[in-house]
């Protein structure tokens, strides 16, 4: 158990690799807008979601 610790620990710990990775404009560009899109479908979701008061259990 220990060692599962130390290793999610570990996912959070500074990369220098990370840190140097610079994406090309294109690519910054495409993926903002892919999250934009993402980000409003979800919030429609979540909008009509909570509109809908019938339980469908």
């Amino acid at each position: 158990m220990r060692a599962r610790k130390i290793r999610q620990r570990e996912l959070f710990d500074d990369s220098p690799l990370a840190a140097r990775l610079v994406l090309q404009k294109e690519v910054r560009e495409e993926v903002l807008q892919l999250l934009t899109q993402w980000l409003r479908a979800v919030s429609e979701a979540t909008v009509q979601e909570s509109r809908d008061e019938q339980d469908r259990r």
